[in-house]
């Protein structure tokens, strides 16, 4: 009997260790995400695009459980130099598009390499880090409390015990 209560209690000590460490782990790949977007904003030159189309984002092209396709906006810029640069955003949005044709856009981009360029926008530059972060936090948050719930019960069952 002794031998399953280990068992289960070990069963349980590993799966708050691996909700912790999972949850630590991509909170620390948050705020990697979430610095290397600040230094691309803070070197980035600024420049204002024209949406010329919104286009089905590659790998998303099959209707989803709302039978929508996800459409990325294509933006052509100019950067300081005279170049003239066309950019795909890496975010993509439903069948009601955040940008029409014809929209003007703030883009961000590095003179080095300005077909990297993003949109200045909290989605574009901001939204994945937050977002993982949360998720994130979620399991941590399980984490710690299935860790302080093994601590309660093991104190319990050694309380009952002594007695």
């Amino acid at each position: 009997m002794e031998t399953g209560a280990n068992l289960s209690d070990l069963k349980f000590k590993i799966f708050s260790r691996i909700f912790r460490w999972f949850g630590l782990a991509a909170i620390a790949f948050s705020a990697f995400l979430l610095v290397s977007n600040i230094v691309f904003w803070l070197r980035a030159d600024t420049a204002t695009g024209t949406v010329v189309t919104n286009k089905v984002m590659e790998g998303m092209n099959r209707p989803n459980i709302y039978e929508e396709d996800a459409y990325a906006p294509v933006i052509r810029f100019e950067t300081e130099t005279g170049e003239t640069v066309e950019l795909v955003s890496d975010v993509g949005y439903g069948k009601h598009f955040a940008y029409g044709d014809g929209d003007e856009v703030p883009v961000l981009y590095l003179p080095a390499n300005p077909q990297d360029g993003r949109i200045r926008s909290f989605g574009e530059l901001i939204g994945l880090p937050f977002v993982l972060a949360g998720f994130a936090g979620v399991f941590w948050i399980v984490g710690i409390f299935a860790q302080f719930m093994y601590e309660a019960n093991s104190k319990a069952g050694k309380d009952s015990r002594s007695r």
